[in-house]
């Protein structure tokens, strides 16, 4: 969805950030969910019983998702022009029951 409104010429924040960082965190195989944005192991499966695992697959997830806050948060002061430019803007909220 994302891809087809910047296609369209609207102008998504962060939009190639974030999908890099999806990427990372897809390549690492863990099964996780996003909750606000960060990524949580659920404690299910092979997680339910081994906390040695799970806080080690853990610990990178949030190694992932530490560094792109913090490319982000540059990210951001660089595209402020961007939001205060007469461009087309779009957000996007993910929303889960």
């Amino acid at each position: 969805m994302e891809a087809c409104l910047v296609e369209a010429g609207f102008f998504v924040p962060l939009f190639d950030l974030n999908r890099c960082y999806r990427k990372q965190l897809r390549e690492t195989g863990i099964p996780h969910i996003l909750i606000l944005g960060k990524p949580v192991i659920p404690r299910r499966g092979v997680y339910q019983d081994d906390e040695q695992k799970w806080q080690r697959d853990e610990n990178q997830l949030n190694r992932i998702a530490d560094e792109y806050l913090t490319k982000a948060l540059a990210e951001r002061e660089i595209e402020r022009s961007h939001l205060e430019s007469e461009n087309k803007q779009a957000r996007i909220y993910y929303l889960s029951g």
